[in-house]
């Protein structure tokens, strides 16, 4: 009985943590679970996915990121009336205080061109944010599997 009860405590416990478990926090600005899949193709580049979460005040701009891996720019996939999904280069993105941008798989994300080599599973990419209005952000990319779809559960730094 006690185990349950214990089991049952620590599930509601990694509930309230959120579902995420990578996070870096700097000023107003919470980056979550940056990660890219491995490299199939070193001409197309690879897309980063992250979460970025203004836990400030005052309205966020994100305006740019770079790497030393390559070069990094902003982008949305949009689907046109043809069906065809094109990638549309943003040149900044607002966030609201308590509001959430979500970079993830068919939406917006970080390209990351002109790389010398391709990323490989399991290695780890820097990767810097930079705002109008806040301090860059540097966090660590987590290089997943060809084949996967979310970041994998790692620990904060």
């Amino acid at each position: 009985m006690r185990v349950l009860a214990g089991a049952a405590f620590l599930s509601a416990l990694c509930l309230t943590m959120g579902a995420h478990g990578y996070e870096v926090r700097k000023g107003g600005v919470a980056v979550q679970d940056p990660w890219t899949n491995a490299t199939l193709r070193l001409a197309a580049g690879n897309a980063v996915y992250l979460t970025v979460r203004n836990t400030g005040a005052a309205p966020l701009k994100l305006t740019g990121a770079s790497s030393p891996k390559g070069s990094a720019t902003l982008h949305e996939s949009i689907a046109g009336a043809d069906g065809v999904v094109r990638m549309m280069r943003l040149l900044s993105l607002e966030i609201a205080p308590g509001e959430t941008a979500a970079f993830k798989p068919e939406g917006m994300h970080i390209m990351l061109t002109g790389l010398a080599a391709g990323l490989r599973e399991n290695e780890t990419v820097p990767l810097t944010l930079t705002f109008e209005n806040a301090d860059a952000v540097t966090v660590e990319v987590m290089v997943e599997s060809t084949r996967a779809t979310k970041a994998r559960n790692r620990p904060n730094p």
